[in-house]
C-alpha cells in the first residue's frame, strides 16, 4: 500500500509541473502584464521551447531606440520615436511568444487603435517567419486591425503592405488588399472561443488588443518556406501607425520541442490511477503466489 501512495504522489506532483509548463505562457486579458511578458529590452532574444526558458518577451520603447537618430528626426525636422508626439503617439510594448502550437501577440500603444488619431490610422500586426536572423522580413501574415465594426480581427496570409509613409523603417504599415491575400480566421474581439485565432482587445488611455494563433493555421506557408516545424526559425512581430512615428519590432528564435504534445492533466491522472490499479493487482498475485 505504501508503494501505491508514492506512485499516486508522483504522479500529482508530475500533474502540476506539467500544468505549471501550460501556464507559462501569458494570459490574454487585454491588459499587458508585463511579469507575464517577462522585460527584455533587446530586438531579439532566444526562447528555447521545452526547456525551462519558456518566458515570452516583449520590447520597451523607451529602452530599446534611443541610440537611432532615424527614428528621432526625418530631413530634418518631425520627431520620429519614444514620445514623439506625446502619449497618444505612442507605441509601448509589443510581446511575441512561441510555444509549440501557438504564437501569443500583446501590442501596448497610447495610439487609439479603434478610432485613430485625427486622420492617421493604427497599422496592422506583421508576423514574419525565417530560417537565419538575417533574413529581410517578407512579413507573409498580417492581423487586420481596421475592422472594428462589428469588432473582428482578422488573419491573413499576405502578399503586399503598404508603406506610412515616414522612415522606412517604420514599415510595414498596413495589409495592401490590392495584392493576393488569403484569409485564414477571423474572430470577435474579446470573445475567446476559437481555438485556433482570437484577440482581446480593450480600448483604454493606452489601448492593448493581445491574442494568439494556432500555428498548425499557418503551416502551409512555413512549409513552403522550408520551415518544417522541427529545425527551429525566427519569428518577428511589427507594428506601427500612419504616420509612421513610432513602431516596434520583436523577434525571438524558437527551437520546437520533438514530439511537443503536452499530455492533458486529466489524461495523466488516468494514466496514474491505471498504474496503481496495475500495482496493486500485482501485490495482491504476489501474496497469492506465497501462501
Amino acid at each position: 500500500m505504501k508503494k501505491c501512495y508514492l506512485i499516486l504522489l508522483q504522479i500529482i506532483l508530475s500533474v502540476f509541473l506539467i500544468s505549471s509548463i501550460g501556464f507559462a505562457a501569458p494570459n490574454l486579458d487585454g491588459h499587458f502584464h508585463k511579469a507575464e511578458w517577462t522585460y527584455d529590452n533587446t530586438a531579439f532574444s532566444s526562447v528555447t521551447i521545452g526547456g525551462t526558458q519558456t518566458t515570452p518577451r516583449y520590447e520597451n520603447a523607451k529602452s530599446g531606440f534611443t541610440a537611432d537618430p532615424d527614428q528621432f528626426f526625418v530631413n530634418g525636422v518631425g520627431r520620429v520615436g519614444p514620445g514623439g508626439g506625446g502619449d497618444d503617439y505612442d507605441a509601448k510594448y509589443l510581446g511575441l511568444f512561441i510555444d509549440d502550437n501557438y504564437l501569443y501577440f500583446g501590442l501596448k500603444t497610447g495610439f487609439d487603435l479603434e478610432n485613430g488619431q485625427g486622420n492617421i490610422k493604427a497599422g496592422d500586426i506583421a508576423i514574419d517567419f525565417s530560417k537565419t536572423l538575417n533574413d529581410a522580413p517578407d512579413f507573409d501574415f498580417g492581423i487586420d486591425l481596421s475592422d472594428h465594426s462589428p469588432s473582428l480581427t482578422k488573419l491573413y496570409e499576405v502578399d503586399g503592405w503598404t508603406h506610412s509613409g515616414h522612415p522606412a523603417k517604420s514599415d510595414p504599415f498596413q495589409i495592401d488588399f490590392s495584392k493576393t491575400t488569403t484569409h485564414l480566421a477571423t474572430e470577435s474581439y474579446s470573445n475567446g472561443s476559437n481555438t485556433d485565432f482570437y484577440a482581446f482587445y480593450r480600448p483604454g488611455s493606452s489601448d492593448v488588443i493581445e491574442g494568439k494563433i494556432k500555428l498548425s493555421l499557418l503551416q502551409q506557408k512555413l512549409t513552403d518556406i522550408d520551415l518544417d516545424g522541427t529545425s527551429g526559425y525566427y519569428a518577428t512581430l511589427h507594428w506601427t501607425m500612419g504616420c509612421g512615428n513610432d513602431f516596434l519590432n520583436k523577434t525571438i528564435q524558437y527551437t520546437p520541442t520533438p514530439g511537443s504534445e503536452v499530455p492533458e492533466p486529466a489524461t495523466l491522472i488516468l494514466f496514474g490511477m491505471g498504474l496503481i490499479g496495475a500495482s496493486a493487482f500485482g501485490r495482491k498475485k504476489f501474496k497469492k503466489e506465497n501462501v
